[in-house]
């Protein structure tokens, strides 16, 4: 039986992958530096502290860590409050049916700050029953932890939970908590069809999102 939805954040709910991408490629073109859709893809659904490091290797020196991981929040942070973030197809309906029907959990990569602004600019502070960052968790996504943990919060068991994903190392976290992942691919980044066959289902968009969890009870 189902009890709980945990939804990804990034890539899932809104379309940030692109200004994600804005945001560093700025930064860096500042040191005449050069980020790519390639290295983009190394960062979906990892830790603040792993994108952050992946940016150190890259600088070599010429900025700390401190530096670099505020210079990229700092932008993403204005984007947001400027609405320059879209709300992904069926993610508004989708969040209001996880509310009506059950728990519903946010477990997301992004950083805490932003985490928390997105919800608010959204207006979704209301749907969540636990919201938590992998940032929290001693270790990120592929890892289990932070769906482990935010099924903990919930009161629920790993394999009463579906968890919404679109990147590889989301869904992989997800598959490895015990959760019954449903993913929407990244259009962004192509997720590997070994990783998208380990999922319960795979869909187009959320809007397919309610018929699936009602096929799910039958």
């Amino acid at each position: 039986m189902i009890k709980a939805i945990i939804f990804d954040m990034d890539g899932l709910l809104i379309d940030s992958e692109p200004v994600w991408f804005r945001a560093r490629k700025e930064l860096l073109g500042n040191l005449n530096l050069e980020w790519t859709w390639d290295l983009q893809r190394k960062t979906l659904g990892v830790s603040t502290k792993d994108w952050v490091e992946q940016l150190y290797n890259i600088v070599s020196g010429a900025m700390t860590r401190n530096e670099l991981q505020k210079g990229v929040t700092d932008r993403m942070l204005k984007y947001y409050a400027n609405g320059e973030v879209d709300v992904m197809p069926g993610a508004d309906a989708a969040l209001k049916y996880a509310k009506d029907n059950f728990k519903v959990g946010l477990a997301s990569g992004s950083y805490k700050e932003l985490l928390y602004s997105a919800v608010k600019v959204k207006n979704w502070a209301s749907i969540f029953d636990e919201i938590l960052s992998s940032d929290d968790m001693e270790r990120g996504k592929p890892h289990p932890d932070v769906y482990l943990e935010t099924a903990k919060r919930l009161g629920v068991l790993p394999e009463e939970c579906v968890v919404l994903e679109d990147s590889a190392n989301g869904i992989k976290a997800g598959v490895a908590a015990g959760t019954k992942v449903i993913t929407v691919p990244s259009k962004d980044i192509q997720v590997p069809q070994e990783v998208l066959d380990t999922a319960y289902a795979v869909i187009d968009s959320l809007n397919e999102f309610p018929n699936i969890v009602i096929d799910m009870g039958n």
